[in-house]
């Protein structure tokens, strides 16, 4: 399955996520340029919040689809309906995106550790713990925003990602099933039988 064929099949919750993903993607690259989600680019955050909705949703829509299948089974005997295809490339993608952004964080846990940068008395600091731990260098707090943009832009890309492709899936489960030719022949041996 194409991207271009996942885009026609999916839902609004699965298109939703995806464009979602591909902004992400696009401010993950800007931070190799300098973007950092400060001042007047701090309401970049609120894709936090668009990301954490989308995945309630997903979970409402995934034990909706549940239900009506199970339901649907039971009344009419269709068995259960295929997985839905899913496009390699963002399968890939979601794979990519999950090993960056182990990636990231473990450059983060291991080379800057633990707090943040912060201004006190007019002067750039890391602090951990509430105390000063250092003073940072000219430039370095800058560099920590950018890094801090990209670790929250690589979560928001992957999330995005896997929610598209889950919705995709919970989607096509909720469709209504084609009944096979077994299965036809089924129901008319046992109408036959009555």
């Amino acid at each position: 399955m194409s991207v271009r064929e996942f885009w026609r099949e999916a839902g609004s919750l699965a298109r939703t996520a995806f464009l979602v993903a591909a902004v992400s993607f696009v401010l993950n690259v800007g931070t190799y340029f300098g973007l950092r989600a400060r001042g007047p680019f701090q309401v970049l955050h609120a894709l936090h919040v668009v990301v954490m909705l989308l995945g309630v949703a997903l979970v409402l829509v995934t034990a909706y689809t549940r239900v009506r299948t199970v339901g649907r089974r039971w009344t009419t005997g269709i068995a259960e309906p295929r997985r839905a295809r899913l496009p390699r490339l963002l399968v890939a993608a979601a794979l990519g995106g999950g090993l960056y952004l182990v990636a990231l964080l473990a450059y983060a846990g291991l080379v800057i550790g633990e707090g943040g940068p912060e201004t006190r008395d007019g002067r750039d600091v890391w602090v951990h713990a509430g105390r000063m731990v250092r003073e940072l260098r000219p430039g370095e707090r800058l560099a920590l925003e950018r890094f801090e943009l990209r670790i929250f832009s690589a979560s928001w890309f992957l999330f995005g990602l896997l929610i598209a492709l889950a919705g995709h899936s919970a989607l096509a489960r909720g469709r209504e099933p084609q009944a096979t030719e077994g299965d036809i022949v089924l129901r008319r041996g046992a109408e036959a039988d009555e």
